[in-house]
């Protein structure tokens, strides 16, 4: 595959190119497809499909930026956005964002072919350790002192299961402790020795330190370890919450981890979910993993929410197969889990936050196995069942887990559909064939519009995407699974599909919608084993409209902008639902600038508040900051 050459995707007969099959037309055509172009000739394909991926704006000059998520077999991978083309901010020059896995170790995995000439143009004698690109695989030690300079060396290791092996040893000795615990001797006068110890799957944590004056070193480009000690962690990323929560105002970001398949449990050690804080400099971020209470859950979605109005924002994690958690952050930083004392440690993977009956508290949306459920925030203190009828949504009832995917990608999404002004419940991609269900808010609660919009049309949808892609004001939908697909709503009556007619590899499973170009359309960004961005070319320029929420207490998770329009158009949107199955970013709220009547005004109901408060547009505006106490 060439990956230098655009593809037009157009609605018109197919033809090859660059070893896609694509389709050839109109000087317009709905999409281009773009590579390596895209992101500065930086584009190399990976060994696994991407996990997931998020924008957001960490330099504040306006343009959406990315992180991919490569769960456990590739790191954090960070673009700056630099004139709508994608610049990766770590290179092979060194570790510039800050997002390591563990502190002082710029990168954990790497295969021998790499990290031997990593360690021979080091230079430096003694003990360097790593891991094999497999998650499953070994650890990798390399022993290296051509001129003698040390007596050997005596070092022990500590998992926290069991150590299995330790194979490539024959001059050293290797003494079992017991099961979590080897001490080696590397004799003196030994210039050099590769060895691998091999953990149990649950060993996700190796404790290395040397005895004597040996050097040690860590991860690869090598990286020195003070006092001869390490603790290295096994990576094992799920949900990303990308938001501005502690006033920088640039965005934190945080990780939750899985437990392995269920396996970490007591009396093995915890894993620890990481907190990168923002530094508004460089590097970016500063991993501040301390401040993070410790557990066995297996990590799902996370979102950020104030159950409370009171300008500091909890996270809420989903969890598989254990109690759902809330972390609430005391005044010196430190997290704590509340779920349990607000009654809301569910053993419930698919959640959302939006305030449901309207009180101005943030309530609980989970799915079970027949239908959504609701649990009321009375006050910020509890939160009550709403009761079996009063937001009934029932669902056709199913096993929890989709059938063959190693993780469940259904997601509640908070959207408004029929541009009523009201959010309306969509649930994309649940169940074994992966169907979409969509719940129109009225008066009286929710009703099910599945059959009469035409979502039950949809199946095999892996991951979704919604933005308005054609500008019309009306929130759309892009499908990603074995036939995706653009499906587009019709005036909020139906919604109508428009096939990609380029062939998308199947296990692309992350995808994000941002205006990459700043064009005043919504692309889409794709990460498979490589990545792309389709570039929007459908509607009109520069006919949209960004809002900035400012509140003085601090980020306004959970507010709903409503745009009004002259022809009687309410287009509501929710600042925090911005989100992937797994992950939160809090995008720019992007509403049509025209279209079918002029937008007239704002309308704002705050965290906290029962009522919106009225905003004046002013007119030629392509940016709006509406600011809470300055209508």
């Amino acid at each position: 595959m060439n990956p230098s050459c655009a593809r037009l995707v157009t609605a018109i007969p197919l033809v090859l190119l660059c070893g896609l099959v694509v389709v050839a037309g109109p000087s317009d055509p709905p999409f281009v497809l773009k590579e390596a172009e895209a992101f500065g000739g930086h584009n190399p394909t990976m060994k696994i499909p991407a996990f997931d991926l998020i924008s957001s704006d960490i330099d504040l000059d306006g343009d959406p930026d990315l992180l991919i998520n490569w769960h456990h077999l590739g790191p954090l991978e960070l673009f700056e956005n630099r004139g709508g083309t994608f610049r990766p901010v770590d290179t092979e020059g060194g570790l510039r964002s800050g997002l390591v896995e563990n502190a002082g170790v710029p990168g954990l995995f790497s295969h021998a072919s790499e990290a031997e000439p990593a360690i021979k143009a080091h230079g430096e004698p003694g003990l360097y350790v790593w891991h094999d690109t497999k998650r499953l695989g070994a650890w990798q030690f390399l022993w290296t002192d051509p001129r003698k300079e040390y007596d050997g060396c005596t070092l022990r290791l500590t998992t926290s299961f069991r150590i299995e092996s330790v194979t490539g040893l024959e001059l050293a000795s290797v003494f079992a402790e017991d099961d979590r615990h080897r001490r080696v001797r590397i004799p003196a006068g030994t210039t050099y020795r590769r060895f691998q110890v091999t953990t149990d799957p649950v060993g996700v944590r190796l404790e290395v330190s040397v005895d004597g004056p040996a050097a040690l070193f860590a991860g690869v480009p090598p990286t020195p370890q003070p006092n001869g000690r390490v603790a290295l962690w096994k990576p094992d990323p799920h949900g990303m919450a990308w938001v501005d929560v502690e006033g920088t105002p640039h965005p934190e970001l945080f990780v939750t981890r899985g437990a392995i398949t269920g396996r970490l449990a007591p009396p093995l050690a915890p894993k620890v979910d990481r907190y990168y804080a923002a530094t508004g400099g460089k590097p970016p971020y500063r991993l501040t993993q301390r401040r993070i209470p410790r557990g066995y859950q297996r990590g799902r979605s996370v979102e950020w929410v104030d159950i409370d109005n009171d300008g500091r924002l909890e996270l809420s994690i989903a969890t598989e197969r254990g109690a759902n958690q809330l972390l609430v952050r005391r005044s010196d930083g430190v997290f704590v889990d509340r779920a349990a004392e607000l009654g809301i440690d569910l053993d419930a993977a698919i959640v959302s936050w939006g305030d449901v009956d309207r009180d101005g508290y943030q309530d609980l949306f989970y799915v079970d196995d027949d239908g959504v459920k609701v649990l009321l925030n009375r006050g910020g203190t509890v939160f009550r069942p709403a009761g079996e009828n009063r937001f009934k949504m029932k669902l056709p009832r199913i096993e929890s887990r989709n059938k063959g995917d190693t993780f469940d990608r259904t997601v509640i999404r908070l959207a408004d559909f029929d541009a009523d002004g009201d959010l309306d419940v969509w649930i994309l991609g649940r169940g074994p064939d992966h169907r979409n269900h969509l719940f129109l808010r009225g008066e009286n609660g929710f009703s099910d519009a599945t059959a009469a919009t035409g979502f039950h049309s949809v199946a095999g949808n892996q991951t979704s995407v919604l933005a308005d892609f054609n500008g019309d004001g009306y929130e759309d939908m892009f499908v990603l699974g074995p036939a995706p697909a653009l499906w587009l709503n019709d005036r909020g009556k139906r919604i109508r599909s428009l096939k990609m007619p380029f062939v998308v590899p199947p296990w692309i499973e992350a995808a994000t919608a941002a205006d990459v170009d700043r064009d005043g359309r919504v692309d889409l960004v794709l990460a498979g084993r490589t990545r792309y961005v389709m570039d929007n070319r459908m509607g009109r320029a520069g006919n949209s409209l960004e809002v900035v929420l400012k509140d003085p207490r601090g980020k306004p998770i959970g507010a709903v902008v409503t745009a009004v329009y002259s022809d009687g158009r309410r287009v509501a949107r929710r600042l925090g639902s911005g989100r992937t199955a797994f992950s939160q970013h809090a995008e720019p709220l992007r509403f049509t600038a025209g279209g079918d009547g002029a937008l007239d005004r704002f309308e704002v109901r705050w965290p906290g508040d029962r009522s919106a408060t009225l905003f004046e547009l002013a007119a030629g505006k392509t940016l709006v900051v509406l600011t809470r106490g300055n209508p």
